[in-house]
């Protein structure tokens, strides 16, 4: 007897972006899978065109336009608005492949993973050139937190981790966790890192999926983009403070921080501004006063 089906939804966070959002919905309807719920969650003021929102014959589409800006808090307005039992997360400047949704549900029957990661070619690789391979696919470095990417390779393999680009995760793993992290501020750093691995605490496997293809354009501007890259650094900091004292080992702290303290210091060097070393050590503080404040509860 043939399996049934498992639904899905993908969540789609966008924020001054209207014609990326419609090149990715154009996309979506190519994909090679049983119709789908799309939610694209618009931050700040609507700026889709008419007739966006409309959806197709491929997908039902549910558009939501939110006041708060914050790429973490835009996600879980996503999860509340999703009716699928696997939800897939797709940046709005990225292009998925005509079997993205179909690859990423294909591991739902093993009641084992909790997630699933892609891959990603990024601009140079989309355009035909061969990416530099990396042997640590989803890692992280336990005594700096130090995730290392890779996903740009073709081998399939369990990770701890997967970009925030092209991942996918079981609802009810979503729910159990509490969804994503909304303390992760700025570019929101390490907020995919941070879910990955409380779901894999929760006792699930991250898979990596090397056919779950999306070409990742890294738009220049709207996004999770910040003014300036002071503030890029002192959200950086922040969140890498947030995301060491969730998960990491309280003996290796001094060392990690002692290796934080050299990294401020080498970037105000390299592009000699001072004011690089006040953007970092403010991050750090506020990063260590964020932990220690309770997360705001999902509805």
């Amino acid at each position: 007897m043939p399996s049934r089906q498992v639904s899905a939804s993908v969540v789609i966070a966008t924020y001054r972006r209207p014609q990326l959002v419609q090149r990715l919905l154009q996309a979506l309807t190519r994909q090679q899978a049983a119709p789908f719920q799309v939610v694209v969650v618009e931050q700040g003021e609507p700026s889709l065109p008419s007739g966006t929102t409309e959806g197709s014959t491929a997908f039902s589409l549910d558009y939501v336009c939110i006041t708060d800006v914050g790429l973490p808090h835009a996600r879980n307005v996503g999860i509340q608005r999703a009716r699928g039992e696997w939800i897939c997360f797709i940046d709005d400047d990225a292009v998925p492949e005509p079997g993205w949704v179909a690859r990423h549900l294909s591991h739902a029957a093993d009641p084992r993973v909790g997630g699933v990661g892609g891959r990603v070619l990024e601009d140079a690789a989309a355009g035909g050139a061969r990416q530099r391979r990396r042997v640590r696919t989803g890692t992280i470095r336990t005594w700096d937190a130090y995730p290392f990417s890779g996903f740009d390779a073709e081998v399939p393999c369990e990770v701890q981790h997967v970009m925030g680009c092209n991942m996918s995760f079981r609802t009810s793993c979503l729910a159990a966790v509490g969804g994503f992290d909304e303390r992760f501020g700025g570019t929101a750093e390490f907020e995919e890192l941070d879910l990955c691995l409380r779901i894999r605490q929760s006792g699930y496997q991250l898979l990596f999926d090397p056919s779950a293809v999306v070409r990742h354009a890294r738009a220049a501007t709207g996004g999770c983009r910040l003014p300036t890259a002071r503030q890029a650094f002192y959200w950086l900091h922040h969140n890498h403070q947030l995301l060491f004292l969730k998960h990491f080992p309280r003996g290796w702290y001094p060392w990690f921080l002692v290796e934080v303290l050299g990294r401020i210091g080498l970037r105000s060097l390299l592009v000699r501004d001072p004011a690089y070393v006040v953007a970092g050590l403010k991050g750090v503080l506020a990063g260590v006063a964020t932990y220690r404040r309770a997360p705001r509860p999902v509805p």
